[in-house]
């Protein structure tokens, strides 16, 4: 999965089943909030709704029930 840059200039990706920022274009980690309930497919931020959303799919036709969780961030703070 590709990071995402936040607004602050700090990546972001999901490290093992945790989202993690880098201050240092990657070169160092830390993990931040709880540990995602799957193995993401992808992750956003919305500094509009200072949140982090993971996904996943699988290759049913049916939308698995936790297919989008949030985690709030404030990349300000």
């Amino acid at each position: 999965m590709s990071p995402i840059q936040l607004p602050d200039g700090r990546i972001a990706s999901a490290v093992d089943r945790t989202l993690a920022l880098s201050s240092d274009e990657g070169k160092t980690w830390h993990a931040i909030g709880a540990a995602i309930p799957f193995e993401p497919n992808g992750i956003g931020y919305s500094p509009f709704r200072r949140a982090f959303f993971a996904t996943h799919f699988d290759c049913l036709d049916a939308v698995p029930a936790d297919a989008i969780v949030r985690y709030g961030f404030d990349f300000e703070h």
